[in-house]
């Protein structure tokens, strides 16, 4: 093939044919080029010799090891997800709710693992009266059988939801009340993994890579999963040749969903072309293993500063200027559009310090993979047995409030953030935050009960924290360690049925409550109570 010179150091690497590998290293790269990658922005001009192959790298063999899934265990998960699915529609039917219970999500979308959650949703015809999303939620939590564990109200939520456990399968579930553009999203991601089995490899590696180096949560400044998969998309809409169409540009009639996510009536075209079966494949012959080193060096350097993750609007080596979207935006902040939903801006939450981490795992992924380095190096995850909830309080919910409502449901340790504890040298906007650690991730689970009762004068809301975000959060914050009474926890953490009890049967949020954060996001600063002295430690956490 010979050689090329790319003028677009953003897409120089999506450009790459198939390459081979030679002593461990991909013949073609420059290395050293690679690796002034590492240091920063690339130079706006990088020549890259590639040559052909026709077998598969060992790269790419290491990975479709990992991709390895074990078929009973997905079977199992299929055949419980039936189950679970009728038991929803039925119980929706009995209450006089019209519409169909659809599963969404990673799920449905081919990029399910055997431990993938369950997301479900009742939707209702278009232009059918649509039930108010907590009131039917909260007469569906009242029908659940037994065999739903650990029911969890999530109503304070932009999309208002109840979570639950399978105790039969141990699937997680997440029901909601008419998610239309969450069910289109998963048709559409559907759409592409049908077209290019690499969509799904590609996929499933970058989740696991972008989770296993804590890169996942936007509560914690990053991009979620469903961000790394339009990552994945548009990059693969890039190459050259491409290997993916672009669906929406090729569909003819418009398919109208109508979203009140945004607290007013939108009405959003959700068309593609879905008759992918009838499509030419992709001449783009590169392997999974070139194809990810790729992905991490084409975003390493990607203009951020100018251009968006845009699968709508996405043409091959056509840069998609963000300023030009419909959400207004600054030099800074990243863009990634999401497919229907034109005011989503899914990297709007994504913190400078989270840019910087994954722009440098990036980085460094892309060059040590290129290098001849394994999978196992850059997508390794760190074993830690500690598993943490964290909620805002209120002055009035003490640590010893805290430890009685939490200590029968398994907890631990409390960290407690003691009053004005901010650190000297604290980057950025830090706000203190009651940490929870439980010795399972069954149990803390578990303890999710509890998310919006009241304790004290304060709703409290919870959320699951990596061990990275509650490591953070101590660097920033000073915080009181509180050990839990080792008489107040039950048997491996199980809730006990008086807690239970108590939990679903809080309060409602009122009708005036109309501040509502997008998933399980924090709320406005503005509502947020300042931070008091809430009683003494047993020790500092310094």
């Amino acid at each position: 093939i010979g050689s090329r010179d790319f003028s677009s150091s953003d897409a120089f690497v999506a450009h790459c044919p198939s390459v081979r590998r030679k002593g461990g290293a991909m013949a073609g790269w420059d290395l050293e080029k690679l690796k002034k990658l590492q240091k920063g922005p690339s130079a706006s001009r990088i020549g890259v010799k590639v040559e052909a192959c026709t077998q598969w790298d060992p790269l790419s063999r290491e990975l479709l090891g990992r991709l390895e899934e074990n078929p009973a265990q997905l079977q199992a998960a299929e055949r419980a997800a039936d189950r679970i699915l009728q038991t929803l529609s039925s119980i929706c039917s009995g209450l006089g709710l019209v519409g169909d219970v659809k599963a969404f999500g990673s799920f449905s979308s081919g990029l399910k693992r055997g431990s993938s959650d369950l997301d479900v949703s009742l939707l209702t015809p278009q232009g059918a009266p649509q039930p108010d999303g907590r009131v039917a939620l909260g007469q569906i939590l009242q029908k659940l059988p037994s065999s739903c564990e650990n029911v969890t109200k999530v109503f304070m939520a932009r999309t208002p939801l109840i979570k639950f456990t399978d105790a039969d399968s141990g699937l997680e579930v997440d029901f909601c009340i008419n998610n239309q553009l969450g069910y289109r999203n998963t048709l559409l991601l559907s759409a592409y993994c049908e077209f290019d089995i690499r969509v799904k490899q590609l996929g499933r590696l970058v989740k696991d890579w972008a989770k296993a180096n804590g890169l996942v949560g936007t509560a914690e400044g990053y991009l979620n999963s469903y961000a790394y998969m339009l990552l994945v998309v548009f990059f693969l809409q890039q190459c050259s040749p491409p290997v993916l169409p672009n669906l929406q540009l090729l569909a003819k009639e418009a398919v109208p969903v109508v979203d009140t996510k945004w607290d007013y009536e939108d009405v959003w075209d959700t068309k593609f072309f879905e008759d992918v079966g009838s499509m030419e494949r992709s001449g783009n012959t590169m392997s999974v293993g070139e194809l990810l080193v790729a992905f991490f060096l084409f975003y390493a350097n990607f203009d951020f500063d100018r251009h968006a993750v845009c699968l709508r609007l996405s043409r091959e080596r056509v840069p998609v200027n963000k300023f030009d979207l419909t959400t207004p935006t600054n030099k800074e902040q990243w863009y990634v559009e999401d497919p229907f939903d034109l005011r989503h801006n899914l990297a709007a939450q994504c913190s400078p310090q989270a840019r910087a981490k994954i722009l440098e795992l990036m980085r460094a992924a892309g060059v040590s993979l290129g290098g001849g380095g394994t999978w196992r190096e850059v997508c390794q995850p760190k074993q830690d047995d500690r598993h943490f909830i964290r909620c805002r309080v209120t002055a009035s919910v003490t640590p010893l409030l805290l430890l009685d409502e939490f200590g029968p449901l398994g907890l631990q340790r409390l960290y407690y953030p003691r009053p004005l504890g901010l650190r000297a040298g604290a980057i950025g906007k830090v706000e203190p935050q009651a940490f929870l650690e439980f010795g399972s991730s069954r149990a803390r689970r578990a303890a999710h009960v509890k998310n919006e009762v009241y304790i004290g004068d304060c709703q409290v809301i919870m959320m699951d924290a990596p061990v990275a975000a509650f490591e953070e959060a101590t660097q920033a914050w000073n915080y009181d360690l509180h050990e839990a009474a080792p008489e107040a926890r039950p048997p491996r953490g199980m809730p006990t049925s008086e807690a239970l009890e108590a939990a679903l049967a809080a309060p409602l949020p009122s009708d005036d409550d109309d501040d509502f954060a997008e998933g399980e996001e924090d709320k406005d600063d503005e509502h947020q109570p300042s931070m008091l002295w809430a009683g003494p430690p047993v020790l500092a956490y310094q």
